[in-house]
């Protein structure tokens, strides 16, 4: 008999922990999200972000149940790697009316949500030739990856030690290291990660005197 009066109660215990759910669901749904709308990294996070930008357009427009078209988001693109194909996106909603993204030059970007599909649009607006540049006397090295840490790899270059910096790239600087230092790229220590900020860019930077 126990167990018969306890079922009830286990009922109602089951319907409150699924209402709650439920509800932190809903919420998670309408916690704020950004879209950037400068975009300066590797093709990979390039890519990643405008797929998020999409997505986000995508849920405002209830999934593609909203009537109306919409322009969600103007972007300006620069990817610093490598090429971006219509083909490196893998969103089943997004349509992408242009070819590549090519590296070295900005692109503008539109995401549109076109109720007529429905789908997301993503639409090339304009192409400026590199309108980004690192800074004039530290030219921005490759994209190898020392098999040392920044310390190490400047002291065995010759400098008295190395510090990994970043900068923000939408202030159009590249080069994160001051014109006393000496940019050497990525270290182990000191290397792209995809945890990083959207527009943040690093570099280990060799100093000629020890820091204070």
């Amino acid at each position: 008999m126990s167990i018969i009066r306890a079922v009830p109660g286990l009922f109602y215990i089951i319907i409150a922990v699924a209402t709650i759910i439920i509800f932190m669901m809903l919420m998670w749904q309408h916690v704020p999200q950004k879209c950037y709308e400068e975009l300066n990294g590797t093709s990979v996070r390039v890519t990643d972000n405008l797929e998020k930008c999409a997505d986000m357009c995508w849920r405002k427009h209830d999934f593609g149940s909203d009537l109306e078209n919409d322009d969600c988001y103007i972007i300006n693109v620069f990817v610093q790697d490598g090429n971006i194909s219509k083909q490196d996106f893998e969103n089943d909603n997004l349509h992408v009316y242009f070819d590549q993204i090519e590296s070295g030059k900005q692109y503008k970007i539109k995401i549109r949500y076109n109720a007529t599909g429905p789908e997301i649009s993503l639409i090339l607006l304009g192409v400026t030739e590199t309108t980004i540049q690192p800074t004039t006397t530290l030219p921005i090295p490759t994209t190898t990856i020392y098999e040392k840490t920044c310390e190490e790899k400047c002291i065995e270059l010759g400098w008295a030690s190395g510090k990994c910096k970043t900068s923000d790239l939408t202030s159009k600087i590249l080069n994160p290291c001051s014109k006393t230092e000496k940019n050497i790229g990525y270290t182990l220590d000191c290397k792209p990660e995809k945890s990083d900020v959207v527009g943040v860019t690093k570099a280990c930077c060799c100093i000629q005197t020890l820091p204070e």
